[in-house]
């Protein structure tokens, strides 16, 4: 799931960069290599899907296996795939523009690379 994820942050990423450069008319060799804008929002949308549904497969086999989890790590993972679930209901309902997805699908890959390491040490420190 978080390899989707990754992969939907750099499609955002190449979007957020292909869109500054035509906002600001500087077409350099980088602008000629990305694909068009309408394939890395569509390619970001389905990577996101499919981390979302790979982490609620992930979700539901856990639950089904009845395996002790930390309670951090578990609601670590449930506030990222919420946010997921989040910008993706709005996607779907059209309220946010490709440009706020894009970004925000890069931002909540940050923000889950950057909290995972910590939660991974928090929950080793509780006995």
């Amino acid at each position: 799931a978080y390899g989707a994820f990754g992969l939907a942050a750099v499609s955002g990423a190449m979007f957020l960069l292909q869109d500054y450069f035509l906002k600001n008319h500087r077409l350099s060799m980088l602008f000629f290599q990305l694909p068009p804008v309408e394939e890395l929002v569509r390619g970001t949308a389905r990577l996101a899907l499919f981390g979302f549904a790979l982490l609620t497969v992930a979700f539901t086999a856990g639950l089904v296996s009845r395996l002790p989890v930390e309670g951090l790590k578990l609601w670590g993972s449930v506030a990222i795939w919420a946010l997921y679930g989040a910008i993706l209901g709005l996607r779907s309902m059209r309220r946010i523009s490709s440009k706020r997805f894009a970004s925000a699908a890069a931002l909540i890959f940050v923000l889950a690379v950057l909290t995972l390491p910590a939660i991974h040490y928090l929950s080793r420190q509780v006995p």
